[in-house]
Parts: structure tokens; C-alpha cells; sequence
């Protein structure tokens, strides 16, 4: 039994035929790492100059985030934000924290924040006079609990002193801070 196929129906099967072939073929020359970047979730929002201020229980600042963009994820749930620029806020002093980047995950500034590249921690006393500073590639602040850890290498200026260290883990509340390793430093009276 021969069968006629209709030239329609020929010219359609050939075509079918042929973008499933270039499809393939062109697969075939990506690299992993090229499609992988498909797999990447887009953000689900995208903010820019960003001010997120967050009030203590007698309605004044407690501490507030500025950010130049803030791309936010749905799955997993994370936060990425551009140059931020974070302030927690106390009636005496306060620290100030800066970076080129930051991510925060699941509720963000309730958990924490890990900073990268070029940060730096300032605190300030109560008449905004700079009293020690802080430099790391890296440097991970857990709002709730007041404290600031890393395990880079840090830069730590107060006064006339500079420390340099393997590591740090400071609690803002008490002011406490420990260098972790491969400390040295000068020290220096002003």
C-alpha cells in the first residue's frame, strides 16, 4: 500500500523536523555555565534609592537601611542590595555601616545581613565625632543581638591605634570587641 502525502502536509513535517534539529544543535554549542544562567531566578522586585527606617518602642529611629537598589527575591527569600548604607541609632552614639553590596535573607533586618566588598563600620559618639572605625572585604551584622562578626581580614582604627587581625566579633551593645587571630597593630596616644 503506497501512501500520497499532500504537499502542505510534507512542507510542515520538514519544517517541524528542522527547528527541532537547530534547536538541538544550538544547545550543543553553550557551555554549562551558559545554561545555568536560565536556572538563576529574576529578582521578583527591584527597587532604587531605597530607605527602609525601622522605629523603636517610643517612636524614634532605631535603626535604618539606605540602599541605591535593593533587588528582591522570592525563592530562596533573600534581599540583595547595592552600595547599602545601614544606621543603627542609639541617643549617645551610633555605628554606621557601608558596603558595596549586602544580602540579607528571610526577614532581613530581624536575622542578618552579610556586607561585601570595601566595608566599613564607623561608630560615632553623641556629637557625631568619629571614634573608631572598622575595614573588612566581609562583615556579618545580626541587627537583634547587636553584633558584628567576620572571619576576613580586618583593619581596626580608634584614636591614635591601628589593629589589624584574622577576625572579629564585636557586640555593639557593650561595646565589646574581639579580634580573633594574627592580631598586630600600633598603638598611638592622641
Amino acid at each position: 500500500m503506497l501512501f500520497f502525502l499532500d504537499k502542505q502536509v510534507v512542507t510542515i513535517l520538514f519544517l517541524v523536523l528542522m527547528v527541532s534539529v537547530s534547536g538541538w544543535l544550538a544547545l550543543q554549542g553553550k557551555s554549562k555555565d551558559e545554561v545555568k544562567i536560565h536556572k538563576n531566578p529574576l529578582p521578583t522586585l527591584i527597587l532604587k534609592n531605597v530607605v527602609v527606617t525601622q522605629m523603636n518602642s517610643e517612636g524614634h529611629p532605631d535603626h535604618q537601611l539606605y540602599a541605591t537598589e535593593m533587588n528582591i527575591f522570592r525563592n530562596p527569600n533573600r534581599t540583595v542590595a547595592i552600595k547599602p548604607y545601614f544606621t543603627a541609632f542609639d541617643p549617645k552614639e551610633h555605628w554606621s555601616l557601608r558596603a558595596e553590596s549586602g544580602e540579607m535573607s528571610g526577614k532581613g533586618l530581624e536575622e542578618s545581613i552579610t556586607l561585601r566588598q570595601e566595608v566599613k563600620a564607623t561608630y560615632l559618639n553623641e556629637k557625631n565625632q568619629k571614634k573608631a572605625t572598622l575595614e573588612t572585604s566581609e562583615l556579618t551584622f545580626l541587627p537583634k543581638q547587636q553584633i558584628l562578626k567576620t572571619d576576613k581580614q580586618v583593619l581596626f582604627r580608634q584614636g591614635a591605634s591601628n589593629l589589624q587581625a584574622r577576625g572579629l566579633y564585636a557586640k555593639l551593645n557593650t561595646k565589646e570587641v574581639q579580634l580573633l587571630g594574627e592580631v598586630r597593630g600600633q598603638y598611638g596616644v592622641r
